[in-house]
């Protein structure tokens, strides 16, 4: 017989296990990813849906995990080219332990009207706790808006917090030419459009910030105009030991396009993925490189979403063995969340999730053969759940349990739980009085009853 014809053999977790049957051993679970114990899997959902307070639309945002509760500071107001007086003007804050219920913790950070940088709007934040001092240390983009000509100068500061509520701007560091604290960085490179003429070219904006644990450098990706400006734009990336000074490493240049921007970095695989808003359909692009500083880019392509519906500014968290990507939806302008699966090959999808606090298991991890863990789901798909990984009243170590019970390894009853020879499927031992293997019949007949004695052979 030939094998399964695996194009035949859908393999959603690509865990090397097919639902259908003819394909080898059933796999029992190839699109679900998170389990409660008591009550098996968790219902899928499309996405997580946070509702900015007071129904504000919402812009670029940062995602923060501190234990079981999860923050999200987003650009608070309305689309600045339509509502310029109002938009942009603070950061939302809103937390949640399910991704169901968001509780709104008030407005977290504000322009700074005495500032010539950040004084008309703030923009794009991203957080990350750093070991080093015990602070959180967030990014975001503060801009000025010349009174005469109406163009925009953008540059990325910074601010601390010890307790994501309170946050105070750096005063280390500085942008030259500029006053007000905060400043760390522009976009003044050789190879950008900074100092040519018109209302765009001096784009400096959707700071993202991760450490490198390998290294231990901090690296940003960051969104500009290239020179000469002609109206496209370019993922960057910079360098940094102390997260005030940063150096430029030049553009990653498979992301030039006529929209590149809020780029989101993340590791897996032993690889560096980015993810960034384009312009076409479904709106999320991905590329990976072997390094931060390798510049090997892989050729972008597009994360399969909705495309009726323009996903932008993605952010991506890692919560511990899954990923979560959130988004905002162009045009209801609230944050949205989904699973975001990485296959072998380093390829990402988006799939359904479920509440935050059911706990994650991961599809790939359930299979015939699989490990069974204590979750609540048959993880090595032989029908029965958490088997052998609970407590079993096992006294005498041989694996069968008194009473017999389903987290004992063995499953059947254990008739003498102070022996560990004694126990189903033991050998029967003829002659002794005793039911070695817990079938009920001492020396059983069928086991113990005179044989035919076997012919004794002579040598001829």
């Amino acid at each position: 017989m030939s094998p399964p014809d695996k194009s035949a053999c859908p393999d959603l977790d690509f865990d090397g296990f097919s639902l259908r049957a003819a394909c080898g051993p059933r796999d029992c679970s190839d699109t679900l990813d998170f389990a409660d114990p008591d009550t098996g899997w968790c219902r899928p959902l499309s996405a997580l849906v946070c509702q900015p307070a007071g129904n504000w639309p919402a812009g670029d945002f940062a995602i923060v995990r501190q234990g079981a509760l999860l923050h999200v500071f987003y650009i608070k107001g309305p689309l600045w080219l339509d509502y310029p007086a109002t938009h942009g003007k603070s950061f939302g804050h809103q937390t949640t332990v399910d991704g169901l219920a968001w509780l709104d913790q008030g407005d977290a950070f504000a322009v700074n009207p005495a500032s010539d940088w950040d004084r008309d709007y703030v923009w794009a934040p991203s957080i990350v706790f750093n070991p080093g001092d015990g602070l959180y240390h967030m990014f975001y983009a503060g801009v000025v808006v010349d009174r005469a000509t109406g163009w925009h100068t953008e540059r990325i500061g910074s601010a601390t917090s010890a307790d994501l509520a309170h946050w105070t701007r750096v005063t280390a560091g500085g942008c030259a030419g500029v006053t007000g604290p905060g400043c760390v960085m522009d976009g003044d490179v050789p190879w950008g459009a900074w100092d040519e003429p018109g209302p765009w070219r001096r784009q400096c904006r959707d700071p993202f910030v991760i450490k490198d644990p390998a290294s231990s450098h901090w690296y940003m990706a960051w969104s500009t105009a290239p020179g000469p400006f002609n109206n496209q734009g370019v993922i960057a990336l910079a360098r940094s030991d102390d997260l005030i000074h940063w150096t430029d490493l030049g553009p990653i240049a498979c992301t030039l396009g006529a929209k590149a921007e809020s780029g989101t970095l993340f590791l897996n695989g032993g690889r560096v993925h980015l993810l960034w808003t384009v312009t076409s359909d479904g709106g999320i692009a991905h590329t990976s490189a072997s390094g931060f500083e390798a510049n090997d880019w892989t050729s972008p392509v597009l994360i399969p979403g909705n495309g009726a519906v323009l996903q932008v500014a993605p952010e991506v968290l890692d919560m511990g063995g899954w990923y979560l990507l959130g988004w905002v939806q162009e045009a209801l302008r609230d944050l949205r969340f989904r699973y975001l699966q990485m296959s072998p090959d380093g390829q990402a999808f988006q799939r359904p999730i479920a509440r935050l606090d059911c706990p994650w298991v991961g599809a790939d991890n359930v299979h015939p053969g699989a490990v069974e863990v204590a979750n609540g789901v048959d993880d090595n798909c032989n029908g029965l759940v958490d088997e052998g990984t609970g407590p079993c009243a096992d006294q005498d170590g041989d694996f069968y349990g008194a009473p017999a019970s389903v987290h004992c390894s063995l499953l059947q009853t254990d008739c003498d739980d102070t022996n560990p020879d004694i126990h189903p499927f033991a050998e029967e031992i003829c002659g002794n009085g005793i039911d070695e293997n817990c079938d009920g019949i001492i020396d059983n007949p069928d086991m113990c009853s005179p044989r035919m004695p076997l012919p004794i052979r002579g040598i001829y």
